[in-house]
């Protein structure tokens, strides 16, 4: 029996297999030999061998594809001695190899690491493959195609930030562009570039869920604005909501402020200030005291409004002087 005709054996004969790894969201079961497996990585060897909570049975591993598994167990099954899987991974996509590279990574398979990143060596013209390459050579330590990759960096640095792939590179990748002394475009360009980036991994299409925030075992849910010790804090914290539940507060107030104004005089109609309509207005301003301007003039607009009741004054005379005769904190 051939080697390739053994590879098949292990792989297609389910009576070989002793357990299956569920691979992948749609669980797709693919038998193995435990056996064999183990030999190559120490990590899975712990996993379901060594390990006092060593896996028993089926293994799920629905982070990884399908096509991935199978190249592993080829490597696994004996392939790493042939060109049997280098002549495989050149017919894959490289977006495929590339999940072969963070494979042997999670595991710790070295040489099927290396095997993978052969795959790059006669590729990097393309730029959908250089792209991958870099990727392998800022997060898995690829030394083999560093210096292939960092000439092309170099060399062709336009061709590389007006790339649409370019926007989509980790920070690690953009960290390795950067570092470089010798880049064929002007600082402003590369100025240009990286704001770009900056702006593109800013945004998240409507599409694309937000990313989920686990505290204590429990998913917190993400909504738009929330109460906290009587401050309203929104999303993006404009605190349009807060404001808007103060300003409501300070115009109810200024309103019983007006009635008592016909039967009071001024002292007890700043003590009724201090009361009704002063609390709400400065009520959590260190936080909310950086908002926009049309915000913060909503609650200045109430605030002349409630100090020309309490100083009785017409609405067309200004209340700057009154301000400082009443001993009044300004807000704006």
């Amino acid at each position: 029996m051939t080697m390739a005709e053994s590879i098949k054996y292990l792989l297609e004969t389910k009576k070989a297999h002793d357990r299956h790894f569920i691979v992948g969201p749609n669980k797709v079961k693919i038998g193995v030999v435990t056996d064999l497996v183990v030999k190559c990585s120490d990590v899975l060897k712990a996993m379901l061998c060594d390990s006092e909570i060593r896996e028993r049975g089926d293994v799920l591993m629905p982070d990884h594809h399908p096509d991935t598994i199978i190249i592993f167990l080829k490597f696994a099954y004996g392939a790493a001695d042939s060109v049997t899987l280098s002549s495989d991974l050149r017919n894959w996509p490289a977006q495929t190899v590339l999940q072969v590279v963070d494979f042997a990574e999670k595991y710790n398979v070295a040489p099927l690491k290396q095997i993978a990143f052969n795959h790059f060596d006669h590729t990097l013209d393309n730029m959908n493959d250089f792209f991958l390459a870099l990727h392998c050579v800022a997060l898995y330590d690829a030394t083999s195609l560093e210096s292939a990759v960092l000439k092309v960096v170099q060399e062709k640095t336009q061709i590389v930030l007006a790339h649409a792939h370019f926007l989509l590179i980790d920070v690690e990748s953009l960290i390795l562009i950067l570092k470089q002394n010798v880049l064929n475009v002007t600082e402003v360009e590369l100025l240009k570039a990286c704001l770009t980036w900056a702006v593109h991994k800013g945004r998240r299409a409507p599409h694309e869920p937000a990313p989920s925030v686990v505290l204590n075992d429990m998913v917190i849910d993400e909504v738009l604005s929330t109460k906290f010790l009587g401050i309203h804090i929104d999303k993006g914290l404009s605190w349009e909501k807060h404001l808007d539940v103060a300003c409501a507060r300070m115009s109810s107030g200024i309103y019983t402020l007006r009635k008592l104004a016909e039967f009071c005089g001024i002292h007890l109609l700043k003590i009724a200030y201090y009361g009704l309509v002063y609390p709400h207005m400065s009520y959590g301003i260190t936080l909310w005291g950086g908002c926009a301007n049309v915000h913060f003039q909503r609650c200045f607009v109430l605030q002349r409004k409630a100090v020309r009741i309490v100083a009785k004054m017409g609405i067309r005379k200004s209340c700057r002087d009154y301000f400082r005769e009443l001993d009044l904190f300004i807000i704006y």
